[in-house]
């Protein structure tokens, strides 16, 4: 008699990531940037008092960030990414129907509601519930679903936005996003059934002496404190220099069109990179990775802030396509190395909100000093020796993570 081979839902899992991370972050936030010029330009708002959105979405997602954990443990990941993504099409339903700024500013809360709990912090728990072995290749894998998705949805919504208007942009961006919910929302578990029990016999019969026990012991190891300075730096310059890039490139006078295909181009090599920053973190270590990342993003910098041919914008979207991969993948990994499998689920949501908190400052002050000076230079110079500043701290909290585990195995 021949044996059937047991299915492995794992790869069901890994899909559901996949469709999570394409449909919602990949169009809830990419085509986000595409919206600041029309927007502004038909309601009259500046462009500082309309990116405070941006600044929303990153404080709502902060806040609930900082709670993940404890969500997260009573009612388990499923039911929080449910949440996640169907609160994400409501706030792009309220922003169709915008036509001040304060609605607008009630559909940022929404969308930053549902992408804390549906984004690259969800999935990076889900893989490491569900994956063994190689988890940096198949959570760069995984997370290539926000660079394919920004691809594809910055062209569809910059020619929608083109062709039939913002708001059709938005209904466009709700119907979307609700189908994909269904399809999460249906697929979607938790841990094996197998993990959960093992995980219930753990609390009841094994001591955890790497355990960190409160809020407060936290952040008396230096490691954390150190790593939580670093992602926020990292987060202040990163993510808030993309959101202005189409708009920068118009500055340099660039057509609109090309702006926007642009920034779809910087997805398309994102979705690759992160697949190569997953490999190589799980070969060379997230040092390695973190230092490939950010260094990337000092060169990318550097280019757009002396833009003068066409053909150094495509330079440019190389090695700014691959320094993305830090936030959505490197993140959640630097956090694992930091806080070892049994405090990750726990502890994640600090590193995460810790970056949001960059992105909620970071965006409007890009903003409000192209509002005061007319121009995105000075700031990118700027956000370039924030994120190398950031990149040392990181490596800084590494030693002494290392040196914290080698004095505890003596």
């Amino acid at each position: 008699m021949i044996r059937r081979k047991k299915f492995d839902y794992s790869l069901v899992i890994a899909l559901t990531c996949f469709v999570m991370l394409f449909f919602g972050t990949g169009l809830a936030n990419s085509p986000a940037s595409l919206y600041l010029v029309p927007v502004t330009e038909h309601f009259g708002f500046s462009r500082g008092d309309y990116s405070i959105v941006y600044a929303i979405v990153s404080i709502t997602m902060l806040i609930f960030q900082l709670l993940f954990g404890a969500f997260e443990k009573r009612w388990g990941i499923r039911a929080l990414v449910s949440i996640g993504v169907l609160a994400m099409p409501l706030g792009y339903l309220i922003y169709a129907q915008a036509s001040s700024l304060p609605i607008f500013y009630l559909g940022a809360a929404f969308v930053g509601f549902g992408m804390a709990f549906a984004s690259s912090m969800s999935a990076s728990i889900l893989i490491y519930n569900w994956f063994k072995d190689n988890q940096g290749f198949i959570f760069g894998a995984i997370s290539a679903g926000t660079g394919f998705g920004g691809s594809l949805f910055i062209i569809l919504v910059g020619n929608a936005i083109a062709s039939r208007g913002f708001k059709a942009a938005f209904l466009l961006t709700t119907i979307t996003q609700l189908a994909s919910a269904l399809f999460v929302i249906i697929f979607l578990r938790s841990k094996p059934k197998q993990a959960q029990e093992l995980a219930q016999a753990e609390v009841e019969t094994l001591s955890k002496p790497h355990e960190i026990a409160s809020i407060k012991e936290f952040f008396k190891r230096p490691e954390n404190l150190i790593g939580i300075i670093a992602i926020f730096l990292i987060g202040i310059t990163l993510h808030p220099v993309y959101l202005v890039v189409p708009a920068y490139l118009i500055e340099k006078g660039f057509d609109p069109i090309f702006a926007a295909n642009t920034a779809s181009a910087i997805f398309f090599v994102l979705a690759f990179a992160k697949i190569v920053i997953g490999f190589l973190n799980d070969r060379l270590g997230i040092r390695f990775s973190l230092n490939v990342g950010v260094g990337a993003f000092a060169i990318a910098a550097l280019i757009l802030a002396t833009l003068t041919q066409t053909w150094l914008v495509w330079v440019f979207v190389l090695f700014f396509g691959l320094s993305l991969s830090t936030l959505a993948v490197l993140i959640p990994l630097f956090a694992r190395a930091l806080l070892g499998s049994e405090n990750f689920s726990r502890y994640l949501g600090l590193f995460v909100a810790a970056m949001s908190a960059g992105f909620t400052i970071g965006s409007p002050i890009s903003n409000y000093i192209f509002d005061a000076t007319g121009t995105y230079k000075v700031i990118i110079i700027i956000y370039a020796a924030l994120a190398l500043l950031g990149l040392f701290l990181a490596n800084l909290s590494l030693n002494k993570k290392a040196r914290a585990d080698l004095t505890l195995a003596e």
